[in-house]
C-alpha cells in the first residue's frame, strides 16, 4: 500500500531531531558506498556505555518505546527506512516525554537495513529485533527480505559474541524460509515458537501490528545466536589455505608427467593419491590456481595410459581408488569452461570406466572394490595391515590371502580401514553401494560433458551405461528402505549403517525424500556427517564413527540438496566448516580427520592424525563458497495470509 505523504513532514521531523541520529550523507546507490565509514558513536548518541540493541523496520516505533521504557538499562536505536512513516514514531516519543521526561535511550535512525553496515560499529549490538518485517513474497524480491543470508552476514559482523536475533511474525512460509536462512550463515537457534500466544507471553512486547490481529492470526517466533567469531574465522583458514595450498604441489616423476599436488604440505601423506587429488582440484579452482588442476588432471590421464586406471597412489600401484576422474573432469569444465581442454580427456575417462566395468564388476551386474594377486607384495601388504589394526594374522594359506584381498578391497575403497564389510574383512565378497553409486555418477558426468562439447553419439551410450547401474542399484535396497552393502554369495546385507548409504542419493541414482532424510537423520551429528553410527561400547576402526571425513560431509551435502532438504544440506555445510574453524583457532592448522565427539583433530588406533590440506581444504572452500553464493533465482513461497482478508482495490472497467 502507498504511503500517503505527511504534510510539514521536514518541520515535524525537525521538532523531534532530539531522538533522531543525524547520518553522513552516502550515495543513493549502496554499491557505490562500498568502501566508505561512517560508524556512529554510541556512546556520544546515548551518553553511557549500556549495551545497545536495535530494531530494523519500527514502523511507528510502539516496539522500541516500549522496550525503552522497560528495559533502562539497556540502549534502543531503531530502524526505519521510510520518513513518512518514522516521523510517527518520533513524535510518540515526544509524546511519551510528558509521563516520563526525555527517554534518554531511544533513538532512531532513517535509513535502509543495506545500509546499516557502513553506520553500524563492528560487534557492537548486544541484540537485533526483527517484528514482522515484510515477506517479499515474490522470487524477484527475496534478495531484500531481512533474513535473506546477505542481511544475516550483516548481522553478525554488527554482533557482539553471543548476539541474537529474535524474529516474530505471522507468514508462515516467510517464517520457515528465515529457518533455513539462519542454519545456512551458521546461526544456532536458541528457540522456535509457532504459537507465540498459546503460551506464556508475560515477556513479550507487542508491536501496534500484533495488538491489532493476534486474536485473528498465528505469530511465530524465533531467537537465533550468531555464530561467534565466524567471520573471522572463516576469514583466516581461508586465507591460510590460499597462502599453503600452492606448497603441497610436486615435480613431476616416473608416470606422472606433470607436477602434482599431495595431501600434506609437510611430513604425513607426501605421495600423489587419486581421490585426494579430486578434492584438492576443488581447492585449487577456488584458489584461482586452474593451470595446476589441470595439471592434475592430465597426471590422471597419464596414469591411465600407463597402467589403464588410475592407482591409488604414486607407490600403491596394485589397486586403485573411487572413481572420480570422471567428475573431475565435468568440475573442471564447469569451473573453467574450456570445452576443448574437458573434451580431451574424455578417451581417458572411458578407458578407465572399462577397467572397473572389466574387472569390478560382479555376477549380479553390481560392482565391488578389489585388488591385488597372490604372492609376496600382497601377503607383505597383509602382515602390515594385521599388525596396524591389531589382527592376529591367518596362518593357512588360502585364509590368509583371502583375508589380504579382503583388506585390499577395503584399502581400494579409501576407507581403510572399517567393518562395513564384515568382521572377517572379506570386502572383495561384497558388492559395493558407494562403489556402484559412483560408477552410475561417473557414467552421468560423461552424458554431460559429451553433450556439451558436441560427442552426441558417446553421450548416448553413457546414458544407457548410467541408466543400467541405476537399475541394478535396486538390489542393493534393504528391506528398511536404505542401500546397504551386500554379499554376493547369500544376498546378506551389511549390518552396520554408515554413510557408504549416503552414495545414491548424493549422485542422483534416487531421489526418494523420505529415505533420504531417513539415512542422513541417522549421520548427521554435531560436528558434520559421521562415517557410522554410534555403536556405544562395539570396537571401532577409524572410517566408522566418532570419526568426520572431509569426503563424507560432501556427499552428504550432496544427497541432502539432491533430494530438497537445503535446510539440512545448509546445517551440514556449517557444522564442518565451524569443527574446522575452530580446530584452526586453536592449532593453526587443517587436519586429515576430525572427532565427532570432540571436535578435535581425529586419532584413531591406526596412526596418529596428519594435519592435512588436501580435501579438507577443498571442502571447506566448496562450502564456504556455497555458504556465500546466492542463486540468480531466490527460493520462494506462495503468499499464504493468515490474518484478515487485505481490502482490494475494484477492477477498473
Amino acid at each position: 500500500m502507498r504511503m500517503r505523504y505527511k504534510k510539514h513532514l521536514t518541520e515535524r521531523m525537525g521538532a523531534a531531531s532530539d531522538y533522531l541520529v543525524p547520518l553522513q550523507s552516502l550515495p543513493s546507490d549502496v554499491r557505490l558506498a562500498e568502501g566508505m565509514q561512517a560508524q556512529l558513536c554510541f556512546s556520544e548518541i546515548f551518553g553511557n556505555d549500556n549495551p545497545v540493541y536495535l530494531e530494523i523496520g519500527c514502523g511507528k516505533g510502539s516496539f522500541a518505546l516500549a522496550y525503552a521504557k522497560k528495559h533502562p538499562d539497556r540502549n534502543i536505536l531503531a530502524v526505519e527506512k521510510i520518513s513518512n512513516v518514522i516521523v510517527a514514531a518520533l513524535e510518540s516519543a515526544k509524546e511519551a516525554e510528558g509521563e516520563t521526561g526525555h527517554i534518554a535511550n531511544l533513538r532512531y535512525l532513517n535509513c535502509g537495513a543495506e545500509y546499516l553496515p557502513f553506520y553500524i560499529p563492528s560487534g557492537s549490538i548486544a541484540g537485533i529485533y526483527l517484528n514482522f518485517s515484510c515477506p517479499y513474497p515474490k522470487n524477484t524480491y527475496a534478495h531484500r527480505r531481512l533474513t535473506a543470508r546477505r542481511f544475516l552476514e550483516d548481522y553478525t559482523k554488527m554482533l557482539v559474541s553471543g548476539g541474537t536475533v529474535t524474529q516474530k511474525t505471522d507468514n508462515a512460509p516467510f517464517f520457515d524460509y528465515s529457518l533455513q536462512e539462519y542454519a545456512a550463515a551458521g546461526y544456532t537457534t536458541l528457540s522456535v515458537n509457532y504459537d507465540l500466544y498459546a503460551g506464556d507471553i508475560s515477556d513479550n512486547i507487542p508491536t501496534e501490528y500484533e495488538k491489532m490481529f493476534y486474536t485473528k492470526t498465528t505469530i511465530k517466533k524465533t531467537v537465533q545466536r550468531a555464530p561467534e567469531g565466524r567471520q573471522n574465522a572463516s576469514q583466516a583458514v581461508e586465507e591460510y589455505i590460499k597462502s599453503h595450498i600452492m606448497n603441497t604441489v610436486r615435480p613431476p616423476h616416473g608416470f606422472l608427467a606433470k607436477p602434482f599436488t599431495v595431501p600434506c604440505e609437510d611430513g604425513g601423506f607426501n605421495n600423489f593419491y587419486y581421490w585426494d587429488t579430486y578434492f584438492t582440484n576443488l581447492a585449487l579452482y577456488f584458489t584461482g590456481n586452474e593451470e595446476q588442476a589441470k595439471n592434475n588432471l592430465d597426471n590422471f590421464a597419464s596414469c591411465v595410459r600407463h597402467f589403464g586406471y588410475i592407482p591409488n597412489a604414486d607407490h600403491l600401484t596394485d589397486r586403485s581408488q573411487p572413481p572420480l576422474f570422471a567428475r573431475g573432469v565435468r568440475d573442471y569444465l564447469h569451473y573453467t569452461g574450456d570445452a576443448q581442454g574437458a573434451k580431451e580427456y574424455l578417451p581417458y575417462v572411458v578407458k578407465e570406466l572399462s577397467f572397473w566395468e572389466e574387472n569390478r564388476k560382479k555376477p549380479s551386474g553390481l560392482y565391488g572394490w578389489g585388488g591385488g594377486e597372490e604372492g609376496e607384495g600382497l601377503k607383505a601388504f597383509y602382515l602390515y595391515v594385521c599388525d596396524r589394526l591389531g589382527v592376529t594374522p591367518k596362518t593357512e594359506r588360502e585364509a590368509l590371502f583371502d583375508q589380504a584381498k579382503g583388506f585390499m578391497a577395503i584399502a581400494e575403497s579409501g576407507w581403510d580401514f572399517t567393518f562395513r564389510f564384515g568382521r572377517d574383512f572379506v570386502a572383495h565378497e561384497w558388492a559395493a553401494v558407494d562403489l556402484t553409486a559412483l560408477l552410475a555418477d561417473a557414467w552421468a558426468s560423461v552424458q554431460e560433458v559429451a553433450e556439451a562439447v558436441g560427442e552426441t553419439e558417446l553421450s548416448q551410450t553413457a546414458k544407457e551405461k548410467k541408466e543400467q547401474i541405476i537399475a541394478s542399484l535396486a538390489k542393493l535396497k534393504a528391506p528398511d528402505g536404505t542401500y546397504r552393502d551386500k554379499r554376493e554369495k547369500d544376498g546378506v546385507f551389511s549390518d552396520l549403517f554408515t554413510a557408504a548409504s549416503l552414495y545414491p542419493y548424493a549422485f542422483g541414482v534416487t531421489e526418494n525424500k523420505k529415505t533420504a532424510d531417513r539415512v542422513i537423520s541417522r549421520l548427521v551429528a554435531p560436528c558434520g556427517v559421521a562415517t557410522g553410527e554410534d555403536r556405544g561400547e562395539d570396537q571401532y576402526l577409524q572410517w566408522d564413527f566418532p570419526m568426520l571425513w572431509p569426503p563424507l560431509s560432501l556427499f552428504g551435502y550432496f544427497a541432502a540438496k539432491n533430494t530438497g532438504n537445503d535446510q539440512i544440506a545448509a546445517e551440514i555445510s556449517n557444522k564442518f566448516r565451524k569443527t574446522v574453524e575452530n580446530c584452526f583457532l586453536k592449532t593453526g592448522k587443517l587436519w586429515e580427520k576430525y572427532n565427532m565427539k570432540t571436535g578435535e583433530p581425529g586419532g584413531s588406533v591406526e596412526y596418529q592424525t596428519p594435519d592435512m590440506l588436501g580435501w579438507t581444504a577443498g571442502v571447506y572452500l566448496f562450502f564456504l563458497k556455497e555458504s556465500k553464493s546466492r542463486p540468480k533465482k531466490q527460493p520462494g513461497f506462495r503468499q499464504v495470509w493468515e490474518g484478515p482478508n487485505p481490502r482490494k482495490k475494484p477492477k477498473k472497467r
